[in-house]
C-alpha cells in the first residue's frame, strides 16, 4: 500500500475510534482528523499529478533548508509534546502533576521560547511569510472553534498559532531594521509584558496585544507583548549568525536527523499531537469509557 494511502487509512481508523470516546474527546479528535485527512488527500493528488511541478518545488525547498534550524524547531516540538502530555495527565486523568509551576512549568516556557525564537529566525529565509501567516491564523481560528465547542471553558484565545501568524504578517515592517536595534526593540517589548500583565482594563479588545480584564482566561495565550520580543530576537539572530543564509553545522547522527525531520513538519505534528495524545491516553487509562459510550448510544441515551 502506498505510504500516503496508509496514512489516510490510519487517520480514518482513528476517527472511527474517536466516536467511541467520551463525547468531548470525540468531537475534538473527529474535527481535527477530518481536516488533516483533507490535507493528506490534497497532498496525494499533488504527488500523482503528471506535471509534478509542485513536487520539484518542494524538493528544492527541502534542499535549501538549514538542518540546524529544523533540529532546533524539532527539539522545541518534542519539549512541547512532553509538556502537553503532562498537562493532559493532570487535567483529564487527575494525575498529581504540577504542570503550572516548578520544573514542568519551566519546561513549557522553554519549549515556547525556543519555538518562537526559531520561528523568528526562519522567517528571514522565507519568501512567503504573508501566506504562511494567514495559514497559521486560519488554523488558530479552527482550534479556537473546536475547543470552544468540544471543551467548554478551555477556550484558546490568541494561541501560539495566531500569535505566530501575526508575527509573520508584521515581518515586512521590521525585516530591514539593524539586528542591534531589533535586539533593543525586542528587549523593550519583553519588558513591556510586566506592564500589560499588571494593568487592569474593562474590556478584552486588546487581548492580542496583552491587555485583558482580570477575569480573562485562555488555555493557550501568547500576546504580542511580551512574546513578539522573542520573535524579534530570532530575526536579529538570523541577521547576525546567517548573513549568507548558509548552514553552519553538519551531523551524521540518525537521531538528530530524525528530530530535524520532525522540525520540517511542525504544523502537521502540532495539529495532530493533542488529539492523538488524548485518544491514546483514554485508551490506556479509561478504555471502559469507549464501551460505555457505545452501549449508551445503542440504548438511545445521551452522554454528557
Amino acid at each position: 500500500m502506498p505510504p500516503v494511502n496508509l496514512i489516510i487509512l490510519t487517520l480514518t481508523n482513528l476517527i472511527t475510534l474517536s466516536y467511541l470516546a467520551p463525547v468531548n474527546l470525540s468531537m475534538v479528535v473527529t474535527v481535527y482528523f477530518l481536516a488533516l485527512r483533507g490535507a493528506v488527500c490534497y497532498s496525494a493528488s499533488i504527488l500523482t499529478n503528471p506535471l509534478k511541478k509542485e513536487l520539484i518545488s518542494m524538493q528544492r525547498t527541502a534542499q535549501q533548508r538549514l538542518w540546524e534550524i529544523d533540529l532546533a524547531r524539532g527539539t522545541a516540538l518534542i519539549l512541547m509534546i512532553i509538556y502537553h502530555l503532562l498537562y493532559d495527565l493532570s487535567v483529564f486523568f487527575n494525575f498529581d502533576i504540577a504542570y503550572n509551576h516548578g520544573i514542568f512549568y519551566l519546561l513549557g516556557k522553554v519549549a515556547a521560547t525556543l519555538f518562537i525564537l526559531v520561528a523568528g529566525l526562519s522567517s528571514s529565509f522565507s519568501k512567503n511569510n504573508t501566506t504562511r501567516g494567514l495559514k497559521l491564523i486560519g488554523w488558530g481560528c479552527v482550534i479556537y472553534l473546536v475547543t470552544s465547542i468540544a471543551v467548554p471553558g478551555s477556550n484558546i484565545v490568541f494561541g501560539i498559532l495566531q500569535f505566530l501568524g501575526v508575527c509573520l504578517l508584521l515581518y515586512p515592517v521590521v525585516k530591514n531594521i539593524s539586528p542591534y536595534i531589533l535586539v533593543g526593540i525586542g528587549a523593550a517589548v519583553m519588558l513591556g509584558g510586566e506592564f500589560t500583565a499588571s494593568l487592569s482594563i474593562s474590556h478584552n479588545w486588546l487581548v492580542p496585544l496583552g491587555f485583558r480584564t482580570p477575569g480573562f482566561a485562555s488555555v493557550d495565550y501568547f500576546p504580542l507583548i511580551p512574546w513578539w520580543g522573542v520573535f524579534l530576537w530570532g530575526i536579529a539572530l538570523s541577521k547576525l549568525v546567517y548573513p549568507q543564509k548558509k548552514g553552519l553545522i553538519k551531523s551524521n547522527s540518525k537521531l538528530l536527523k530524525l528530530v530535524a525531520a520532525a522540525g520540517r513538519h511542525t504544523l502537521f505534528i502540532y495539529l495532530l499531537h493533542q488529539p492523538v495524545l488524548l485518544a491514546a491516553l483514554y485508551l490506556i487509562f479509561d478504555p471502559a469509557g469507549f464501551f460505555n459510550l457505545l452501549t449508551s448510544n445503542s440504548s438511545g441515551s445521551t452522554v454528557h
